[in-house]
């Protein structure tokens, strides 16, 4: 049989990824043993040197793909305790952190939104009572990401697929040829509005977020708040936002017709009146907003709020059993072995390792602040690149930092909420899970990797102004010194 090019380009692709999954295999293991067996740095004992290798283990296996995620994290796991002594609620403590259980509890509202049909309603009344315009849909695409979907939906592949094909469709509906600049326009309006403005401004954005707040210490976790969040990042997000609609609406929807909005109207009339499931979730998750804002000053967490909140649903049969099999139960599970890297580090004394080492070399940055939060931009995109996973290189970034920064009077809050921006960049694609899910789906019908690409850089562009700009809010919140 002759192959044609495309089966010969995917197996030319396939053989690609199996050689760089050996290199890493063959890499990761030889530099994780050379460091555990090497003798003890100053200040470190031989246990340190074992989790300092089983970390660096861990960590190529992670960039270079070797095995899945997860299976990564749960083996670094187990080599804690069955070789370095980590008592087993230590290195499965992550299981115990209120991050993981509020990232479960934004899955399932993610679920109710979906079978009830109410997040698909809110975005067409968004569609319905803005114009026909390509700024009037593009506006109402934009404000359903990232009013509706941002803060409601935390799973990856959910923010887009609930929107991207309401996209498709407006793009059809003013005539537009699938693969068109105002095609792609309304597409990525759909995933930057709803994968990437969300995730900065809300707390529950996205999942690596909750991911980051787990692997910062106990004193630092409880003063961050949904509402402080919310005053922290949205300065940011609003000028992303901002810019990036300004860009597709006067360069992709140049000289685009207006339209009408009969198939708005007539998807709304299928819908039929709001059902009581829709009703009865609508409250719930409005109450749970509520109690997310205001939760600070009646002393209600954010995850205590959002577990009533799982349990109301179930009781009220709006979630049941059955969509506890659409959770992603591999990312929940990775979440949870890797958040406690922190105190496996902490039980060997390697965190005061780390501050002795670097602490003196960080003084000098965060004495001028200005210059640390452009050269921590500049790390995280640098990192991001090299390990594709956004939870990964965050929480090892954190792990590292957040202790020595806590010390010399610099708030972990703040990198927390660079990282969110920052780490949500789509320079290459397979750095950005969303992204990915969308491109695939849109199938050559919405945007290009080179015009996402250039959007990218201009985003981190914006990060950096954003991050600066912001600086003397965050001294006002108290979170510089």
């Amino acid at each position: 049989m002759i192959k044609t090019e495309k089966q010969t380009a995917t197996n030319s692709e396939i053989g690609r990824t199996q050689l760089k999954r050996i290199i890493g295999a063959a890499l990761g293991i030889i530099v994780g043993l050379w460091i555990a067996l090497s003798s003890p740095f100053p200040g470190l004992e031989a246990n340190a040197m074992q989790v300092l290798g089983i970390t660096t283990f861990a960590v190529i296996f992670w960039a270079f793909g070797v095995i899945p995620d997860m299976i990564t994290a749960l083996l670094m796991n187990v080599l804690f305790v069955l070789i370095v002594k980590i008592p087993f609620a230590t290195a499965f403590g992550g299981f115990s952190n209120s991050a993981l259980w509020l990232v479960l509890a934004a899955m399932l509202f993610s679920a109710a939104l979906n079978s009830t049909g109410l997040i698909r309603r809110f975005s067409l009344w968004m569609l319905k009572v803005l114009p026909g315009t390509y700024f009037g849909q593009l506006l109402g695409l934009y404000l359903t990401g990232f009013v509706v979907i941002g803060p409601m939906v935390p799973s990856a592949v959910a923010k887009v697929s609930i929107p991207t094909p309401f996209a498709l469709g407006v793009a059809r509906s003013m005539g537009l040829e699938d693969g068109s600049r105002g095609a792609a326009g309304l597409s990525l309006g759909v995933f930057i509005s709803s994968a990437v403005l969300g995730g900065i401004a809300f707390m529950t954005g996205m999942a690596p977020n909750i991911a980051y707040i787990g692997a910062l210490s106990a004193d630092v976790k409880q003063q961050i708040t949904w509402s402080g969040w919310l005053a922290a990042g949205l300065p940011i997000a609003l000028l992303i936002g901002i810019v990036m609609f300004l860009i597709l609406w006067l360069y992709f929807g140049k000289g685009v017709k207006a339209v009408s909005k009969e198939q708005v109207y007539s998807q709304l009339a299928e819908l039929g009146p709001m059902t009581t499931k829709e009703k009865v979730s609508g409250v719930i998750i409005l109450a749970t907003f509520i109690l997310w804002i205001m939760g600070s000053y009646i002393g209600v967490g954010a995850t205590e709020a959002a577990l009533v909140a799982m349990a109301a649903l179930f009781l009220a049969n709006i979630v049941s059993n059955k969509d506890l099999a659409g959770v992603s139960w591999s990312v929940w599970i990775y979440l949870g072995l890797i958040l406690n890297i922190g105190a496996d580090m902490t039980q060997v004394g390697v965190d005061k390792w780390l501050n002795t080492i670097l602490g003196p070399l960080l003084v000098p940055l965060i004495n001028n602040t200005l210059v640390f939060v452009m050269a921590l931009t500049l790390v995280i995109t640098v990192i991001r690149l090299i390990i594709p996973s956004q939870v990964t290189s965050g929480v090892l970034i954190l792990v590292v930092l957040a202790p020595i920064l806590a010390n010399i009077g610099f708030n972990p809050f703040i990198v927390v909420i660079i990282m969110a921006a920052v780490s949500n960049h789509w320079l290459m694609p397979y750095l950005n899970v969303p992204y990915l899910a969308q491109y695939s789906m849109l199938d050559g019908k919405g945007h290009t990797h080179v015009q996402a690409r250039i959007l990218s850089v201009i985003y981190l562009g914006l990060c950096l102004i954003g991050i600066i700009m912001s600086l003397p809010l965050w001294k006002m919140l108290g979170l510089l010194n």
